[in-house]
């Protein structure tokens, strides 16, 4: 299966380039950084959002969630991910999502099973939100594509979803209407 015929992978593919191009524009002075994510400076944010990519791999590469969560641990033990290395679990992840099945087959993760469609959907929300924390941390006001966004508040419309829940959002009733729809998605994710 490819992007053009399914809108999941077509925004990860859209949002791997966007978060590789965050990635190597952070400057060696930046990784202290305080990030709008309030516990985690830069560097911290990209080890989560790189430990999540390897993560992934690794069950789609047939690990049990535990398996998986250890071997991500084990990656960190020399400190914390590199740009380098958080480019290439950004390229690593889109290898793996586009693997004939992966989708369809239930997958241990560490919420419960899950197919690889509901993790993908996961990761997606998580880096949505993660690549406008980099930008708005290296270079704000950051941005977010209109398509990412769309396809985040669509995937987001039943406030019952496994996403919602897992995010633990907040209601979209609690919005303005008419109030900007980029605006409304980050603040759902607590920005």
């Amino acid at each position: 299966m490819t992007s053009d015929d399914d809108p999941d992978l077509a925004a990860l593919e859209k949002l791997s380039g966007e978060l590789s191009a965050a990635l190597r524009s952070i400057a060696d002075d930046q990784w202290s950084l305080a990030t709008p994510c309030p516990d985690w400076d830069l560097s911290a944010l990209v080890d989560h959002m790189t430990g999540g990519n390897w993560f992934t791999r690794w069950i789609f590469d047939g690990l049990s969630a535990d398996e998986a969560m250890t071997r991500t641990v084990e990656q960190f033990s020399g400190g914390g991910a590199s740009a380098v290395q958080a480019t290439s679990s950004v390229a690593d992840q889109l290898t793996v999502f586009t693997r004939p099945g992966v989708l369809d087959r239930t997958w241990s993760h560490v919420v419960g099973d899950l197919t690889g469609r509901q993790i993908l959907r996961l990761r997606l929300q998580d880096l949505i939100v993660h690549t406008w924390d980099v930008g708005e941390t290296v270079d704000a006001p950051a941005g977010l594509h209109a398509d990412l966004v769309n396809w985040g508040m669509s995937e987001l419309a039943d406030e019952a979803s496994l996403t919602a829940k897992h995010f633990q959002l907040v209601s979209i009733r609690t919005f303005e209407t008419g109030q900007n729809t980029a605006t409304t998605y980050l603040r759902r994710f607590g920005r």
